[in-house]
């Protein structure tokens, strides 16, 4: 469980940037307000994994794909290089003292453009809370390709 390389996170980022393309989250030019707002949307997924994990929601499980999917399709949009090897994630209670504070340091990593470190985090997290963050990943990648175009939002 848990259990991801560089290749098949490659591979979702292209996936999940070409889904976003296709409904609509993206316009021809970059700009700083458009990067900026992208940020914060990956600081916000982390914001909800970390309410729902406080009110013992389930969607928690859904909310840490969201973060990694974020974050791949931002990666992949600035052009940035997905690098890392393969990595099996085992984290004990010891090294998290809480989950609000992992977040807390998860959102200082993500406002100095440290990616990478974020997605083994999270994998890390989903171990430690025991569920498969790879079939959530899917889940919610299968799940977007079926949304509206925009649904319901505005870049």
């Amino acid at each position: 469980m848990n259990k991801v390389n560089t290749a098949q996170l490659q591979e979702w980022a292209e996936k999940i940037h070409d889904n976003a393309l296709n409904k609509g989250f993206y316009n021809k030019q970059k700009n700083l307000y458009f990067t900026h707002n992208q940020r914060l949307e990956i600081i916000k997924e982390l914001c909800e994994f970390h309410d729902a994990w406080k009110k013992d929601n389930q969607k928690y499980k859904e909310e840490l794909a969201d973060v990694v999917i974020r974050i791949l399709d931002y990666v992949y949009y600035q052009g940035y290089k997905i690098d890392g090897s393969s990595f099996l994630s085992e984290i004990t209670e010891k090294e998290i003292y809480t989950i609000s504070r992992e977040v807390y340091f998860l959102i200082s990593y993500v406002k100095d453009d440290w990616y990478m470190p974020v997605i083994f985090r999270c994998f890390q997290l989903a171990t430690y809370l025991n569920f498969d963050l790879i079939q959530e990943i899917e889940n919610k990648m299968q799940y977007n390709t079926t949304r509206p175009y925009l649904h319901g939002n505005k870049i």
